[in-house]
């Protein structure tokens, strides 16, 4: 497991359920890789926005933050910045590949099996999607 940027986000993990908090940290995980794959993003902050862990590209601004939750209380939800058109995106690109929850997030069921390749690519148009803006 990659080493927390910031205790407070560390904490969140832990207070999550299992077997929701392995998921979540798969997830982050994929966030960070799909990061280090394109220079564009540059280095990911990794802090605390609305009680839940976030990934900002604060170095480059390249992109809108992704979050990280639970929605209701039991689904794992990938947020996005609602104001984007991201969510609608990733519903003409992929369909029902995915659960969505109306512009701000995809959600997963802990116990779902999702094809980690389309979760990457809806995580990189989020940290590359002011690039794709200019």
């Amino acid at each position: 497991m990659r080493e927390f940027q910031n205790s407070d986000v560390e904490q969140k993990f832990l207070s999550y359920p299992e077997p929701q908090r392995q998921k979540l940290l798969e997830i982050r995980e994929l966030i960070f890789n799909v990061a280090e794959n394109d220079n564009r993003i540059g280095i990911l902050t990794e802090t605390l926005k609305w009680g839940e862990p976030s990934y900002v590209t604060e170095q480059t601004i390249s992109g809108s933050t992704v979050r990280l939750g639970l929605f209701p209380k039991n689904k794992i939800a990938i947020l996005f910045h609602c104001k984007t058109t991201l969510v609608e995106s990733f519903r003409e690109i992929y369909g029902d590949k995915f659960e969505y929850s109306k512009n701000r997030a995809i959600l997963l069921n802990s116990h779902d099996r999702y094809n980690k390749d389309i979760l990457s690519h809806c995580i990189f148009m989020s940290l590359t999607y002011k690039l794709q803006k200019k």
